[in-house]
């Protein structure tokens, strides 16, 4: 069978499954392991099944994706990886409604410290004095096989100690890495090691203010040209590695929004790649600094007028946001008028009822775990303000919060920030509950 032959049988066999004929598609299985002639197609075919697993079970459609499932394991044969089998079998988990997984997490985020070389006026991580201890750490590693992507964070995550060992391990399984750090300790030992490791490296560095005096009131400690300095070192030095991305993140405030035209010129003379614009949250930690509705709507309104222009352009760079327009109270506020109560609404959420509540619903706590100070676990980091704290780090992915928090999403019981906050959070929350990445 010629190459054209093999292709056209292939997309035979995957619109069978799309088309949900899973008898069908389970028999031309069978056939094409018989015949022999799609041996060295058998990573490229799993992988195009997963795919097709993980988007009906982003779509709701649970049987479907056990469906496909069945048929991925006729190719077991080519299965040759930990990741793979752990990504295979978290979706089946998911696609059932297990709420204690034997899959492992995919996707982490971790508070590595919270010392800080800066003190900003929107951070009270600097106040609770924390560095991730050696169990954790050893979790950590212990997940590496499976993880598709990790997030370190702080603080500032170059003052941890240990922030190069556990780096250059996850390089040694090809994960997704990104770093978000104020950038002003980066230098080129750092800078080696990134170009030398393996995977997709994303160098996030948070930049409120691109003039002197906006980014000295918000990132008190920080010197503009040091930071100037620290990017053309970065420019400078990753010049062969291509799987690296120079990333912008900057929260939205007065001192702020109306620098966004120029934040976005920024990012391209200085050679970034995206930019991510976060809500301040929580407002009360910079005072005087919350967005009133009309000048949240002003810079919603400037991001998306540059994400439009860039995605017609074909991406010049990539913007991001998990700002929203301000058109109506909170699904809470209107609920409870009272601010002193708590929203307590249950929604039906049924996992298996594809025709209810579609965008709500959440993938995020079987997917990707986030680990902060003082043993904190949550599927993402805004889940829960107080925190699901645990007493056995040996097991932090079925710890009892993380067992009761996809419990309770299962029984149509949301957290309050579900729906004050993560539900009005932009584009990037909603693509985090729609594919748990």
């Amino acid at each position: 069978m010629n190459q054209i032959e093999t292709e056209i049988k292939l997309k035979e066999f995957y619109k069978l499954i799309k088309t949900y004929s899973f008898q069908e598609a389970s028999e031309k299985a069978g056939e094409l392991m018989k015949c022999g002639s799609f041996d060295g197609q058998g990573k490229q075919i799993i992988g195009v099944l997963i795919d097709i697993a993980s988007k009906f079970n982003e779509d709701r459609k649970h049987k479907e994706a056990i469906e496909t499932v069945k048929i991925i394991n006729q190719f077991k044969d080519y299965i040759k990886d930990k990741k793979t089998e752990n990504i295979i079998l978290n979706e089946l988990e998911l696609a059932e409604g297990r709420i204690k997984l034997l899959s492992k997490p995919r996707f982490l985020q971790v508070v590595l410290t919270t010392m800080c070389n800066l003190d900003c006026i929107m951070c009270g991580l600097p106040q609770a004095y924390y560095v991730m201890p050696d169990s954790i750490k050893e979790s950590i590693t212990g997940y590496m096989p499976y993880l598709e992507s990790v997030i370190w964070q702080g603080g500032e995550p170059l003052l941890y100690k240990g922030f190069k060992d556990l780096f250059k391990t996850a390089g040694l399984y090809g994960i997704e890495q990104t770093v978000t750090t104020n950038g002003l300790l980066v230098d080129e030992e750092i800078l080696e090691i990134i170009e030398n490791t393996q995977g997709m490296i994303h160098l996030d560095i948070s930049i409120d203010g691109i003039d002197e005096a906006t980014y000295a009131k918000i990132r008190r400690k920080g010197n503009f040209n040091a930071l100037l300095k620290k990017i053309d070192l970065i420019n400078k030095t990753i010049t062969k590695k291509k799987s690296f991305m120079l990333g912008m993140q900057s929260v939205v405030m007065k001192s702020n929004y109306k620098q966004i035209d120029r934040m976005v010129e920024f990012a391209i003379e200085k050679g970034f790649s995206k930019i991510l614009f976060q809500r301040l949250f929580p407002s009360y930690l910079a005072k005087d600094e919350g967005l009133n509705d009309e000048e949240n709507n002003f810079a919603v309104s400037k991001i998306n007028e540059y994400r439009e222009r860039f995605e017609k352009q074909q991406m010049i760079i990539n913007i991001d946001s998990n700002i929203e327009y301000v058109n109506k109270e909170s699904a809470c506020a209107e609920i409870h008028k009272d601010e002193s109560q708590v929203c307590e609404k249950q929604i039906d959420l049924s996992l298996h009822d594809t025709n209810k509540n579609n965008d709500i619903f959440c993938l995020a706590p079987w997917k990707r775990m986030f680990i902060g100070r003082e043993n904190i676990v949550m599927p993402v980091c805004h889940c829960d303000v107080d925190g699901i704290k645990v007493d056995d780090v040996g097991d932090l992915w079925n710890g009892k919060g993380m067992i009761d928090f996809r419990k309770r999403l299962l029984e149509g019981r949301l957290p309050e920030q579900c729906v004050t906050f993560c539900k009005t959070s932009g584009d990037c929350f909603e693509r985090i509950r729609k594919t748990g990445k």
